[in-house]
């Protein structure tokens, strides 16, 4: 896996996010402090860009538990990260078809849009669909962006989910929602238009890893926390002692 980044898609992370303080300078979380530095990776989540989009890596992102996909644009050269599938490769080709069906893909199903071959040419890991266009039971991470709202991003927080059911055209508010399963089981309605990334985010495995010794959690910004019974008795003596004695 590569380290390397690319510094025009990346900001340095400074001031008081990694002392546990707020904006008044008050410790707000205790044992927060050091670390190693990072920088921001700005990852596209809205995916309006379309054509085809070639993984040229997979990185380590510090500020995230998924790994991200350094992803180059065939047509234009521009690059840009996105949180990486579970099973993504380098070499991989992906598209995000939020613009539309594209030209030659409609040609190929002889000008008309047939539901099972746009599936079988659309449902590929890291492809990034409506979810209208999605398959039922189809496992994805959602990235919702509702009209008229501020984008609502859910990469992070919803990891897994699975359309269930579309709702059809005679039902009130007729097929302008799609039914989704969360990974909690929780079932959200949720607008056609809304996008998704085929398959899941990968390093599932996160919450399993080791660190080994305590200087890594030192790198990760995170000081010791000392419970209070294992702190000086001598200093607590002193003060009892003294409290006896006035009394």
């Amino acid at each position: 896996m590569e380290r390397e980044t690319i510094s025009p898609l990346t900001f340095a992370k400074k001031g008081h996010g990694k002392g546990g303080r707020n904006n008044s300078g008050r410790v707000t979380i205790r044992h927060r402090g050091g670390g190693h530095k990072r920088r921001i990776r700005t990852v596209d989540f809205l995916r309006m860009v379309p054509g085809p989009h070639t993984v040229e890596r997979i990185e380590h992102d510090p500020g995230r538990s998924a790994h991200i996909a350094l992803l180059n644009e065939e047509a234009t050269g521009r690059k840009s990260y996105i949180v990486a599938a579970e099973g993504m490769r380098a070499g991989d080709v992906v598209q995000s078809y939020r613009a539309g069906i594209p030209k030659d893909l409609l040609d190929s199903m002889g000008g008309f849009v047939d539901p099972g071959v746009l599936a079988a040419k659309t449902a590929w890991r890291g492809n990034c669909l409506p979810l209208h266009m999605i398959l039922l039971g189809l496992s994805s991470t959602t990235s919702v962006l509702q009209e008229g709202r501020v984008p609502f991003s859910a990469e992070v927080l919803v990891p897994h989910a699975v359309v269930i059911s579309k709702d059809d055209e005679g039902t009130k508010g007729g097929n302008k929602y799609v039914n989704v399963r969360l990974q909690s089981g929780e079932i959200r309605k949720v607008s056609r238009d809304a996008c998704a990334t085929i398959g899941i985010a990968s390093n599932p495995n996160y919450q399993h890893r080791q660190l080994g010794k305590a200087g890594r959690k030192r790198w990760l910004n995170i000081r010791p926390t000392v419970r209070g019974l294992a702190m000086n008795a001598g200093k607590n003596f002193l003060c009892e002692l003294s409290v006896q004695t006035k009394n």
